[in-house]
């Protein structure tokens, strides 16, 4: 879950945020969001919404077809569905299979995605009613097309990727990884989304990954996004024999692995099930185990000795110094800009 208050401010000041132990904000991003165990500090414009404004209609577009496979998030922060929130994208001829992202959480506000082609003719919508929604279509022609995301107007933040493929493509680019002996080494892309390595995972056979876990660091979290209306798909940790560790095995989208393994080394990732071609995205972390299961950021466990924050506005722990562990009493400071009257912060773990 998450709550966010806005707070209105008058002047810049140091902001001391306990975590975990106060209750600023709560997201839980277990299996439909897009981060692993990650906070997000961020500051919002004056008028409450977000840094892509004003984009309020088709004519006004933000135009993402630069970022293709790019989260919104890392791009000018988060989006806030206030009101119709419009972006542009390129699909480029030969890859007309489109896949769209859309991840939040539901319970602070539905929010559904419409595309439309250039003309302003509807093609797709995704419109359920839990977290996160997903589009994945092939559309008829290539060129410029308009993602809408609208609906509850309440203010609930989202964040976005989009990224178009061939629709004859019925595996991926880190293929053949169908198994451990051909397994595609994620080691050098700790904490960094699949999409942004080579592109999104197409689930169409097993897909192995590997990765190399260092001496102290044994607490792993993996996240894999996906929709399990397009097909389900599971996921396991297995060490260097092969031997199951943990797996993680739901009918809901997307699949989290947050688990302490028994020893540093070489372990795998395999994803599977469905082989129905279904698209995710994967990102992986693995902790320092310091003080028994504590974070790089201690010790930061007294007011006094709050971690400072005020540089890294907009941007996830995971991506400073790694993800943070909640062993003790974690404290933050960060530095509020005059005129800037919303203060956002979310802290997203699984509960």
């Amino acid at each position: 879950m998450k709550l966010r208050k806005n707070m209105k401010l008058g002047l810049s000041f140091i902001f001391l945020l306990l975590t975990l132990t106060s209750c600023l904000s709560l997201i839980n991003l277990t299996k439909k969001n897009n981060t692993l165990e990650e906070n997000t500090l961020s500051l919002s414009p004056t008028t409450g919404d977000d840094f892509y404004e004003f984009n309020n209609d088709r004519f006004s577009a933000y135009d993402l077809s630069p970022y293709e496979q790019v989260w919104l998030g890392l791009i000018n922060g988060r989006g806030v569905q206030y009101d119709d929130d419009w972006y542009n994208i390129t699909v480029s001829p030969g890859e007309e299979r489109l896949v769209v992202f859309l991840s939040f959480f539901h319970g602070d506000g539905d929010i559904d995605i419409d595309v439309y082609d250039s003309n302003g003719f509807f093609v797709a919508s995704s419109t359920s009613i839990t977290d996160n929604e997903y589009i994945d279509i092939v559309v008829s022609l290539a060129g410029i097309y308009s993602l809408r995301v609208y609906f509850g107007n309440a203010g609930n933040e989202y964040d976005l990727m989009w990224d178009d493929m061939s629709p004859s493509l019925f595996d991926d680019s880190y293929e053949e990884n169908d198994g451990p002996g051909n397994a595609t080494n994620l080691t050098p892309s700790k904490n960094m989304w699949l999409s942004s390595v080579n592109g999104l995972g197409i689930q169409g056979d097993e897909d192995w990954y590997t990765i190399n876990i260092l001496p102290g660091e044994e607490r792993l979290k993996v996240v894999c996004l996906f929709s399990n209306s397009l097909g389900n798909i599971n996921l396991d940790i297995l060490d260097s024999a092969f031997n199951p560790i943990y797996n993680s095995w739901t009918l809901e989208d997307g699949e989290f692995v947050n688990t302490i393994l028994p020893s540093p080394g070489i372990y795998y990732i395999r994803v599977y099930y469905g082989d129905g071609g279904n698209v995710y995205d994967l990102i992986w972390d693995s902790l320092p185990l310091i003080g028994g299961e504590d974070d790089p950021y201690e010790q930061n466990n007294l007011v006094n000795d709050a971690y400072w924050l005020g540089q890294d506005e907009q941007t996830y722990l995971s991506d400073l110094r790694g993800m943070a562990v909640q062993g003790d009493d974690d404290w933050y400071a960060i530095e509020v800009t005059p005129g800037f009257l919303n203060l956002e912060v979310e802290l997203n773990f699984s509960r």
